[in-house]
């Protein structure tokens, strides 16, 4: 393969502790079921499918589904997207961030490692906002490299928002930054999004 499954990128940046938010891996429809009233409701399902990176694009995302009637149509309606679906992946539903960041790091034939980080969420193709950086870096490259962004300098100054744990951010930078150079089989990891508030950095979906 070519890339990564979900759980297969989560469970590799997770190593260098990046804090990711939390996922069940669910086959079928009945792990699914059990996955959501464990988590508690409203729940988001994601197909798990290495021909589906994208999953957003496919439509291969279930938000806020409230019922278990839900989560077994929604189970159903995600593994006919694709033929090589593996299951689903069922997570909470998490409160609105202060900002959705993105952080990648990839391995660029003429550079060598890179890192990038700038505004993430479903508009990140639409926002030209990124920085980046050479690795290793240091923890004032990377904020430097924030304050490069506009969204890095949102979070720095909140003027009467609510104020942001860069530093939190700032860890799962420092993580990609070692992930990549230890893992030469491993050519892109992206985060995206993000989800920055003023507790924590959670990353919501991994894909490499």
């Amino acid at each position: 393969r070519t890339t990564l499954l979900e759980p297969e990128a989560r469970g590799l940046v997770a190593r260098y502790g990046v804090r990711l938010a939390h996922a069940c891996v669910c086959p079928t429809v009945e792990d699914a079921k059990r996955a959501s009233v464990h988590l508690g409701m409203p729940v988001v399902l994601k197909l798990i499918a290495a021909s589906v990176p994208h999953k957003t694009e496919h439509g291969a995302v279930r938000l806020g589904v409230l019922t278990l009637e839900e989560v077994e149509r929604s189970f159903h309606e995600l593994m006919g997207i694709a033929r090589d679906a593996r299951g689903v992946l069922v997570s909470p539903l998490l409160p609105k961030p202060v900002a959705e960041v993105l952080v990648g790091a990839r391995r660029d034939p003429q550079f060598g490692a890179l890192i990038t980080v700038g505004a993430g969420g479903t508009n990140v193709e639409q926002i030209p906002d990124v920085a980046i950086r050479l690795l290793p870096m240091t923890r004032a490259e990377a904020r430097g490299a924030l304050d490069d962004t506009v969204v890095g300098r949102m979070l720095a100054q909140p003027r009467g928002r609510t104020p942001a744990n860069i530093d939190a951010l700032i860890d799962v930078m420092l993580g990609l930054s070692d992930c990549v150079p230890a893992n030469p089989e491993v050519a892109e990891i992206e985060l995206n999004p993000v989800f920055v508030d003023e507790h924590s950095a959670v990353a919501v979906d991994a894909r490499g």
